[in-house]
């Protein structure tokens, strides 16, 4: 996990991170500290790209596909944006050089979604009793035949569930070039076998040998997962292992400073395939401050907006709660009169915090921007630092400045 912040107004860019980086070897996850997560392009450039997320893709570190990218760029582009084409043209051409392969890549994106499959769907059924003595059996290792067939009917049932919510809903986009058909001979072209890999994922997730034996349903709908999977742009999020590239800085032909996001998921039929995220600020014209804190950033937003998602559903699960116990409710009035008060909350914290703090970045010289940041990211690593769990941000705190008019345009602090 990271923890990084970028602030911009028209003194220009503050960046900060943390240097805390986890490595997962033969499924054990190493910490270290003090890794720079921020690297610059050098010469006239006054861009940077930060990582967080995966160290690597495939095989072959972030920070060398950045460095050996940047060896080849002679002049400043005018966009930030062309600055991020450039990469993703660079690093297609690149993935023969760098012997990346297409069979470990395709089989890592449908292992982390499996994965995220069995967090999210057969975890919550397991609570609910209704897995729990199938997959208990199962782990036993006394399973019969017909435990066999019903524990594949029942994961064709909840992998199909899990498809249409999470993957091929109209809210994930198709990428134009990859139909599910072709994703589908893309699978069988690499010689992955899917049943294999789901088998090793639930074991895995189980910590038991669990053999399953595919019905047919199960086949069909388990290539039609991974195909589905493979032919759309996939949101990343803090359970996956994806990189996430923040390019962030000024084009020779741009004002204000901007940030523009790549989750890079993996390469495979001839293309990067990831989101490339939208300009930010999105304006051109907008000419006030703005705040992106990136990956861990659940104390950040504290400060600058005044509450988060969690804080939210507290928020309206408390309120449900009272209500509730009042009995004088009737069904689904509590929980509309919840969401009330939690967008009562939203516009009150917008008033009270979010404008104020924006105002007071808007009127900050670049060495004041630079203090915040850096004073950011280590609350985030005292809130990370005071969880029950390992923390997962940490170690020295690394700091860039990037202006139009200072020389050299990106400075370390």
């Amino acid at each position: 996990m990271t923890s990084q912040i970028v602030l911009i107004n028209q003194e220009g860019i503050a960046i900060a991170s943390d240097t805390m980086t986890s490595l997962h070897i033969e499924n054990v996850r190493k910490t270290r500290s003090s890794e720079g997560k921020i690297f610059e392009l050098g010469g006239d450039h006054r861009v940077v790209v930060m990582h967080n997320g995966s160290v690597a893709i495939d095989s072959v570190l972030v920070k060398t596909l950045i460095r050996e990218w940047s060896r080849q760029i002679e002049f400043p582009f005018p966009r930030l944006i062309d600055y991020v084409e450039n990469f993703d043209q660079w690093l297609v051409r690149g993935i023969q050089g760098f012997r990346l392969s297409e069979h470990r890549m395709l089989k890592k994106a449908i292992e982390e979604e499996l994965r995220r499959f069995l967090q999210r769907d057969l975890a919550n059924l397991q609570k609910e009793g209704r897995v729990r003595t199938l997959l208990n059996v199962h782990c036993e290792g006394v399973n019969s035949e017909k435990d066999d067939r019903e524990l594949s009917e029942r994961l064709a049932v909840a992998l199909a569930a899990y498809q249409s919510k999470y993957i091929s809903s109209e809210s994930v986009p198709k990428y134009p070039d990859l139909t599910s058909r072709k994703a589908g001979k893309l699978i069988k072209g690499a010689g992955i076998d899917v049943t294999q890999v789901l088998s090793d994922v639930v074991s895995e997730n189980f910590r038991t040998s669990i053999r399953i034996e595919p019905t047919a349903t199960l086949q069909m709908t388990l290539l039609d997962f991974c195909s589905s999977l493979l032919a759309r742009r996939m949101p990343m999020d803090e359970e996956t292992s994806s990189a996430q590239l923040n390019f962030v800085g000024f084009g020779t032909e741009e004002l204000m400073g901007g940030l523009v996001s790549i989750d890079v998921r993996s390469l495979y039929a001839g293309r990067l395939r990831g989101v490339i995220g939208e300009r930010q600020p999105s304006d051109p014209d907008f000419l006030g401050a703005s705040a992106f804190p990136l990956a861990q950033k659940r104390a950040m937003n504290f400060i600058l907006d005044g509450l988060d998602k969690v804080t939210e559903v507290a928020v309206l699960e408390a309120a449900e709660l009272v209500l509730n116990a009042q009995g004088k409710l009737g069904e689904g009035q509590s929980k509309k009169i919840g969401a009330c008060v939690v967008e009562k909350l939203r516009e009150t914290r917008r008033e009270r915090i979010a404008k104020p703090v924006r105002s007071t970045l808007s009127g900050l010289n670049l060495n004041s921007l630079i203090k915040h940041a850096e004073a950011l990211v280590q609350t985030e690593t005292l809130r990370a630092a005071t969880r029950e769990v390992s923390p997962t941000v940490g170690g020295p705190v690394e700091v860039v400045s990037i202006s139009r008019w200072q020389k050299p345009g990106v400075q370390w602090h």
